[in-house]
């Protein structure tokens, strides 16, 4: 059976357009916080920092953080999941004596792109630094 493919543009009213940046800034700050707290964890104790450990403190973080509380915890989750697969590669580079390329930290230009719940389907957003956003999972 062939499958349909449809594309939306959105037309965020201003409050909404707030929302989304702010929203992706929030992730992009929790990945950036995520990624900092493994390497120095293991740079100045040795130990290592997995993904459930990460996962556990994402309520923690949330409520101490002000910009959090508007954003989904799946959003968030799914950050720590993220950050995961980037290690998960990282290390499979590592064993196959492939360059590695240690996990970066995101810029503030480049938007980081968030998964939210919608339903049973998830909505996948990516806002570009050009404005637009590609979203998937819609239609079908």
């Amino acid at each position: 059976m062939p499958r349909k493919a449809f594309r939306y543009r959105l037309y965020p009213s201003r409050p909404q357009a707030r929302l989304l940046d702010a929203t992706l800034e929030t992730c992009r700050f929790f990945y950036n916080d995520c990624l900092a707290q493994r390497k120095t964890a293991y740079q100045e104790r040795g130990e290592t920092i997995g993904k459930f450990e990460q996962l556990r403190q994402v309520k923690a973080r949330k409520a101490t953080n002000p910009s959090a509380k508007n954003v989904h915890s799946h959003v968030l989750q799914t950050v720590v999941q993220d950050l995961d697969k980037a290690f998960d590669a990282f290390f499979r580079r590592v064993i196959a004596g492939e360059e590695p390329g240690y996990p970066r930290f995101v810029r503030h230009e480049v938007a980081y792109p968030t998964v939210a719940p919608q339903g049973r389907n998830l909505l996948f957003c990516q806002q570009f630094p050009t404005g637009t956003c590609a979203m998937s999972n819609q239609g079908v």
